[in-house]
């Protein structure tokens, strides 16, 4: 895993090669382990790289060439079939002067062009300059786990792995893009291809971009296949499904140091621990954190599994005073991010990299199997709409406004109000809205009148629906699944998690997204993945005898951080501080009088609002990071 940044010129004035050098100290937390850098001959074309060495130690180091210096690569991410590429490219006539998955991909590029990338079985950002054409190549994996941001300016085209180390050219205006601040406040996150920073934009996952001087292309090259169900009974699903998982997990076992595992004591990464036991090198390290709230702590499920699978398991517990973590979680976050599990997200991966350089992660399973409670709240909905409008809102909502406010784990109370508010809508809507962080009737409230009018027009909503419309003939779990894996996976979810390992040098590699593993679970019928209300049967059943009951059939609790309970305590001040500063109100064209309302409530428990303060928190943060400070 590294940290790539670079830039091509239009004019005839050389890059300055300080300039590279900079950009790429930003990215320093993604590749402490060497650093290097590519200018071409004419001073046009400069290439920066931060290097965590994973695979081929001694000589790996990038930028790297083919064997005329016409092609140069930087790289983040890893190619997990790359051994398999090297000897049918060798068998092609050419010639390897390292064992890096690096050099794969540029003679896989020489070989066969911008299709190179349906070759490769990895997660990857990567960029080439071609001098021969004058061109530069850039890509991205197939579900977005590795970064890649880029802007075009009046000198030339930019992109790195991180929009910080694109701010550090002066050239490029930081503006704020309204359109992703609605993202933001609706969702928590920022939907592709936007920024928060105006003109600068995120390569949509399974997307390539070619730059020449006459201008940008954008191209899809994979996308998530639906509408392909088959018939196929269970046993041989389950088999099936069992060798796909466990082929993934091997090829992610790949690398000349050793590999470690996350593991929550749930069956996502329990299944995954389970199947690295074969052909992992002894122990198997594991970890897992905690918190001293005690409907959020895990760890007694996390360590059962571990005595379970033998492995060398390492715990540790989320401080109960967050210091200067919030600080250090706003730079390496890198946009505003509401998700709250960047906090364990943030501690797990700190102390994972004490052991290990690499772990296996279980993410992605919930969006193959339909784990979460939204396909649940997706399948009520019809049954719903048929009780009579006036009974639905009156007695019910009246009475889910009743329910006593808890800030416990996604309390019983949140999820019935969340429900019974997006009842109304159309079932597309609602799956949205079951996530909806400020309805557009709070985000009125936050915003002052003239900056709402500025976004009032922009509606997130607009991206699912396009998405929705994607697969319209699929059926509306499969479609529900599609969206999910489009938006809320590779917007927060690997967002989150890329920022918060890559701030402690730590590689994460996810099995449960292997293309071949989702082409695959893409196929299995709507009433194996979701059976009745029973979330991820196939799933289970595949892990039955493997797994403890115990942990197979566990109740999903999700990995969150208690916010909600920090607003009472630690975090008090500090919110109402910051939030209420006059200069953020008025740069960051919030209400005054609506973020009072809102922590008052909190903590006199009318209401849990430790998800918006939370949000709130996280953008003022931001804005006084990255609007304001110059460091």
């Amino acid at each position: 895993m590294c940290g790539i940044c670079g830039k091509v010129i239009y004019g005839t004035e050389p890059i300055d090669k300080t300039l590279i050098q900079r950009m790429a100290q930003t990215l320093y937390h993604r590749g402490p382990d060497a650093r290097g850098f590519y200018l071409n001959p004419s001073g046009t074309v400069g290439l920066g790289h931060q290097r965590l060495s994973i695979i081929d130690l001694t000589s790996g180091n990038q930028p790297l060439s083919n064997e005329d210096g016409s092609i140069w690569i930087v790289f983040n991410g890893e190619i997990y079939n790359f051994q398999d590429l090297r000897s049918a490219l060798i068998k092609k006539g050419h010639t390897f002067k390292t064992r890096a998955d690096t050099e794969v991909i540029v003679h896989a590029y020489e070989e066969y062009g911008e299709n190179c990338v349906e070759k490769f079985n990895g997660m990857f950002a990567f960029a080439i300059w071609n001098e021969k054409t004058k061109s530069l190549f850039l890509a991205r994996d197939r579900f977005g786990e590795k970064p890649l941001f880029y802007t075009e300016t009046k000198e030339g085209f930019i992109f790195a792995s991180e929009l910080k180390a694109i701010l550090s050219d002066t050239s490029v205006a930081k503006e704020i893009n309204n359109e992703a601040v609605s993202h933001y406040f609706s969702l928590g996150y920022i939907l592709a291809p936007h920024t928060i920073i105006k003109n600068v934009r995120k390569l949509p996952a399974g997307h390539l971009l070619t730059v020449k001087e006459e201008g940008i292309r954008i191209k899809q090259y994979w996308d998530i296949p639906v509408g392909r169900k088959q018939q196929i009974d269970i046993r041989t699903c389950i088999d099936k499904l069992s060798e796909e998982i466990k082929r993934s997990v091997r090829m992610r076992l790949v690398g000349d140091v050793p590999v470690g595992a996350f593991l929550s004591g749930g069956i996502d990464s329990s299944l995954i621990v389970y199947n690295m036991l074969p052909y992992a090198t002894p122990p198997v390290k594991t970890f897992s954190i905690g918190f001293e709230e005690s409907s959020y702590n895990e760890l007694s499920y996390a360590n059962y599994a571990a005595e379970c699978l033998n492995t060398h398991h390492y715990t540790s517990i989320v401080p109960g005073s967050l210091g200067t973590l919030l600080s250090d979680l706003v730079w390496y976050n890198d946009e505003p991010l509401a998700d709250t599990s960047s906090v364990p997200m943030y501690h797990l991966s700190r102390l994972a990299r004490n052991q290990v350089k690499v772990v296996l992660s279980g993410d992605g399973g919930d969006e193959n199997f339909a784990g979460y409670d939204t396909y649940i709240a997706d399948k009520l909905l019809p049954f719903y709409k048929k009780v009579p409008h006036l009974i639905r809102n009156g007695i019910i909502k009246r009475c889910a406004n009743l329910f006593p406010t808890s800030f416990n784990k996604v309390s019983l109370s949140y999820k019935i109000k969340q429900f019974v508010a997006g009842a109304d809508l159309s079932p597309e809507k609602a799956h949205y809205y079951w996530r909806v962080l400020f309805p557009n009737d709070e985000k009125k409230r936050l915003f002052t009148d003239d900056y709402w009018k500025s976004i009032n027009s922009v509606e997130p909503y607009e991206y699912f629906e396009s998405y929705f419309n994607n697969c319209r003939n699929a059926s509306f779990l499969e479609r529900s699944l599609y969206v999910d894996m489009k938006t809320w996976l590779t917007d927060d979810i690997l967002t989150k998690v890329d920022r918060a390992s890559m701030a402690h040098s730590l590689e994460v590699r996810i099995p449960f997204l292997d293309h071949e593993l989702v082409e695959f679970v893409m196929t299995i019928p709507d009433n194996l993945k979701l059976r009745g209300f029973n979330k991820k049967y196939i799933f289970k059943r595949s892990a039955a005898g493997k797994l403890p009951s115990k942990i197979v059939y566990r109740k999903k609790e999700g990995f969150n951080a208690p916010v909600s309970h920090w607003f009472e305590k630690e975090l008090r001040e500090i919110a109402r501080n910051t939030l209420l500063e006059p200069n953020i109100l008025s740069s960051c064209h919030f209400r005054g009088e609506y973020i009072s309302s809102l922590i008052d409530e909190h903590y006199r428990k009318a209401e849990d609002h430790g998800l918006k303060i939370w949000a709130l928190l996280n953008f003022t943060l931001w804005h006084k990071r990255f609007m304001h400070d110059n460091s």
